[in-house]
């Protein structure tokens, strides 16, 4: 996922509770993270800005992956 691109947040089980609390989609401002492979800012069409792990991220367009 690179900076520009558009993201929904997605969580899964007994985590599945914070989809509630984000409005997508969202819009990668910046890569962070140690290694810079698996952190990233977000700004959520809410105006509200996160960093979030890869893993709760998809790609507009490719929810299913």
């Amino acid at each position: 996922m690179k900076v520009g691109e558009l993201v929904n947040f997605h969580a899964n089980g007994i985590f599945s509770g914070a989809n509630d609390r984000y409005k997508n989609p969202g819009i990668i401002l910046r890569v962070t993270g140690i290694d810079q492979t698996r952190g990233r800012e977000v700004l959520w069409a809410d105006g509200h800005i996160t960093k979030e792990h890869t893993s709760y991220l998809r790609l507009v367009g490719n929810e299913d992956s």
